[in-house]
């Protein structure tokens, strides 16, 4: 239909076209026909003469050769009027510009605002139609839809009994979501019955009644509005929101915003019934109301309380549109849809106005009822796509933040193709109830070229969206299944005791650590590759574009080789698998966990929060530390003369216990044992231990073993060997003089501070 209107108002360009067209065309005739104007003046009788068939360069020549003057002019005057009447019909055709639709437009309203008092006229005649004249026809036209209408409720409230629709809920999601799809159904049936019902008694009761086929089409749509149309958007109200029972509820909002919406909506839908009945009506009665006036204001009327609804419950229809506790920033499509649906309603209606003020009201055939019921109801139907993709979205069965975040972001992409699925059929459907099709734009003027064209290439943009969403959704849901890296808590870095090494289950699997650089490389091959052949499809000649990509592969290769060098090193480092992300490692010194890993350098983050980037290309050597195991061995100064089996017991007996504590049993893989003397110093007798653990997990078993063995040395009686430092003084006459004791004193002095410059003894 907007075809048609487009070419209403459009431009008469080819009317401009065709008189150098035709005039071409005219005396490449006269020029194809002189030559044989000599020869063929005395040879046939005047008039047109028949044209041969078929028609081809040598019969015009054959025919030409036998005509005579007057059947030239004859015939050359007949391709003239054929020429005029085609320029005469595309002149016809292609009617006003779209300035003059502009002003048809403002004409039209100017008329309608200053003939108010017409608006009314149609309703005259309306209750003439609907009385046949007398006042007992308008009471018995009364009477036959009041019993109609109450006898049609009858039968839907004894079917809505019968059924049984109000029911227990059952426990579990599906368990409501099957009560409220049975209670949605029972209202079906109740208003298929009432329809039934209804439709049988007018249809009987009008055939007696004056004029009755007309008065009964007229009963039997205000019947129809009444209990058919406004059930029915009842229905799905209560399906959606379900003001009275919010364990049914499928949108999200409150008990007060699911009443208030609800009541809304059916003042909506109760305002737009009565004026669709009355225009109805007043068309039954032989009235446009297009002409009259009474289709502007009413509708100006519904398009002014539609835009009040949207802007009052804007933040409303904006946490329906959201998960459950999700938060709704600007620009998003739940924050965007409210404001974008006031601008629809309203470009709904200029364009309603526009199709009527260039007389084209044969077009409107309820398309704008339709279209204003799909975006009203679009909250609902945006609800229902995320229920469906919180459904499909997986569980994370795999370890790690990222694991958690691929579930995530599995459910966001369902969440998008159902959206653009469900949206893009919205819009062809608005579109075909418009009569907006891309062939429509062909035949009024846009050129059936272009419009295959565009065809195309927004079926080769649909495909390669579709093929995205679906490998980032294969690819995520092989994520959600693995072990990914995560980041240290608080409390972990308490328990390491800020020594790095990382922590149990940080690291992540080969594949998770591999698997979003191929997802990154696989997506973005598919937009180049869709894009480069929509262009192609659609027209546009992409050698150019191919070759610049060439040229400038070319100069990253030469200009960047470190790059390249980079690129290619990681490519390896990757394939070795030397490390993971989530691993704790050193690289040439500098050490960290694998926080991230792009396709040319490394991101460490080091346990006092520092973030390190680490090009391939500059790792010369990479030393893991969380790779299958860990031996750590500790180091015990005690006094001399202590018994080392003694301490070998109390080692054993540590081991055992701590092997059998649930936080650390699962940690070990060799228990705490003694090594026995390791050396003998200055200080005492240094005794050595080990354990075999899994990485990360060591240092909360050393701080244990620490504390356990401390507790053990003070239960057996055995102390830690302390420095000592003892002063012999040999020179006793030395003494007896009187400068012993300063002698003496300088000794302990000195041997002190020899004392503080030799280290004690290290464990570990």
């Amino acid at each position: 239909m907007i075809a048609e209107t487009f070419r209403s108002v459009r431009k008469p360009v080819s009317q401009a076209r065709a008189p150098s067209a035709h005039r071409a065309l005219a005396a490449g005739t006269v020029a194809g026909l002189a030559p044989g104007l000599a020869q063929a003046q005395d040879a046939a009788p005047a008039g047109p003469p028949a044209l041969p068939d078929p028609l081809t360069p040598e019969t015009i020549r054959e025919l030409v050769a036998t005509l005579s003057d007057g059947q030239v002019r004859d015939l050359l005057l007949e391709r003239l009027d054929a020429v005029a009447r085609a320029q005469a019909e595309a002149a016809v055709e292609t009617g006003p510009g779209i300035g003059d639709a502009i002003s048809a437009v403002g004409a039209h309203i100017l008329a309608t605002v200053t003939h108010l008092g017409a608006a009314l006229d149609g309703l005259g005649a309306m209750v003439a139609m609907l009385s046949a004249g007398s006042f007992m026809g308008f009471v018995t036209f009364l009477l036959l839809l009041g019993v109609a209408i109450a006898l049609g409720f009858g039968a839907r409230l004894g079917a809505l009994k019968l059924l049984g629709a109000d029911g227990p809920p059952l426990p579990g999601a599906f368990g409501r979501f099957g009560v409220a799809m049975r209670r949605f159904g029972a209202r079906l049936l109740g208003i298929l019955a009432y329809a039934i019902v209804a439709g049988l008694v007018i249809r009987f009761g009008a055939a007696g009644l004056e004029n009755g086929e007309i008065r009964g089409d007229a009963a039997w749509q205000v019947a129809f509005a009444a209990g058919v149309t406004l059930p029915l958007v009842h229905a799905l109200l209560v399906l959606a929101l379900a003001p009275k029972h919010p364990e049914l509820r499928a949108l999200s909002a409150d008990d007060a915003t699911a009443a208030r919406i609800t009541r809304s909506v059916m003042g909506l839908a109760i305002l737009m019934a009565v004026l669709a009945q009355v225009s109805q009506l007043q068309i039954l009665a032989g009235v446009n109301p297009f002409v009259t006036g009474y289709a502007f204001w009413g509708y100006l009327l519904f398009t002014g309380a539609a835009i009040a609804f949207l802007a009052k419950e804007r933040d409303a229809l904006t946490a329906m549109m959201a998960a459950p506790g999700e938060a709704t920033a600007p620009g998003s499509w739940p924050h965007l849809w409210p404001r974008l649906a006031i601008a629809l309603v309203a470009l709904q209606w200029v364009l309603v106005e526009i199709i009527t003020a260039v007389g084209r009201t044969d077009l409107l055939h309820g398309q704008s009822r339709l279209s204003m019921a799909l975006i009203l109801l679009l909250p609902g139907l945006d609800s229902l796509i995320r229920a469906v993709a919180s459904r499909l979205a997986p569980t994370a069965t795999g370890e790690g933040d990222g694991a958690q975040a691929a579930a995530e972001a599995t459910g966001r992409a369902y969440l998008r193709m159902g959206r653009v699925f469900v949206y893009v059929g919205l819009v062809m459907l608005i579109g075909k109830l418009w009569g907006l099709t891309l062939f429509g734009l062909a035949a009024s003027g846009m050129g059936a070229g272009l419009a295959a064209g565009l065809l195309k290439f927004l079926s080769i943009c649909a495909i390669g969206y579709f093929i995205y969403e679906l490998v980032n959704v294969r690819i995520n849901l092989r994520l959600s299944r693995e072990m990914t890296g995560r980041t240290l808590t608080a409390e972990e870095q308490n328990e390491v005791g800020g020594e790095g090494g990382g922590a149990p289950g940080m690291g992540a699997s080969r594949l998770a650590t591999v698997l979003p650089l191929i997802r990154w490389a696989a997506l973005g091959s598919i937009i180049a590759f869709t894009l480069l052949l929509a262009l192609s499809q659609a027209g546009v000649d992409i050698a150019p574009l191919l070759a610049g990509a060439g040229v400038f592969g070319l100069a990253i290769g030469f200009g960047a080789q470190t790059l390249v060098k980079d690129v290619v090193s990681g490519m390896f480092f990757l394939v070795d698998d030397a490390f993971r992300q989530g691993e704790y490692i050193d690289v040439g010194g500098t050490l960290g966990t694998v926080e991230r890993i792009s396709i040319r350098s490394v991101q460490l983050r080091h346990h006092r929060g520092a973030v390190h980037t680490i090009p391939y290309g500059e790792i010369a050597k990479v030393t893991n530390y969380s790779r299958d195991w860990v031996i750590v061995k500790l180091k015990f100064t005690v006094p001399f003369g202590t018994d080392p089996n003694k301490v070998k017991k109390i080692f054993k007996n540590i081991g055992k216990e701590m092997e059998a504590l649930p936080e650390f049993k699962n940690d070990f893989m060799q228990p705490f044992k003694s090594q026995g003397v390791l050396e003998f110093d200055d200080v005492g007798i240094v005794l050595r231990g080990k354990f075999m653990a899994r990485p990360g997990t060591q240092f909360m078993i050393r701080k244990e073993i620490f504390n356990r063995v401390n507790a053990a040395f003070a239960e057996a009686g055995i102390e830690f060997a302390r420095r000592e430092v003892r002063v012999r003084v040999a020179d006793e006459d030395d003494d007896d003089a009187g400068g012993g004791d300063a002698a003496r004193q300088q000794a302990i002095a000195a041997a002190a501070a020899d004392t503080a410059r030799t280290p004690p003894a290290q464990g570990g």
